[in-house]
């Protein structure tokens, strides 16, 4: 099944909706309240979340959606996307970088 750009976008609003609600923890991936980081709220939002409570890495959406908000990173001066999570001190920065890596994907 091919992923497409806008599954992808849609993945990444997703995730950027669930981490406003849901709660956001940094230099974790998920902490002791159920709070995810950005790359899980990825996970959750692409069914890529395993049985241990990390990524499968074999999810095609995913990797796909962690690629482009790793590129959107770099070209806000990040060494990557978790790095640019765990560089935040508000998580409205990193709502705001999703949904900005969506609309530059969709915009391409």
């Amino acid at each position: 099944m091919e992923v497409t750009t806008l599954d992808i976008a849609g993945d990444i609003l997703t995730a950027a909706d669930l981490l406003e609600t849901g709660g956001w923890c940094r230099s974790s991936f998920t902490d002791d309240h159920g709070r995810h980081c950005a790359d899980g709220w990825v996970a959750v939002a692409t069914g890529a979340l395993g049985p241990w409570g990390t990524p499968t890495y074999v999810n095609a959406r995913y990797l796909a959606a962690v690629g482009v908000l790793g590129e959107q990173a770099l070209r806000e001066g990040a060494f990557s996307f978790i790095g640019y999570n765990d560089g935040q001190r508000d998580k409205r920065k990193v709502i705001r970088f999703m949904r900005r890596a969506a609309r530059q994907l969709l915009a391409q």
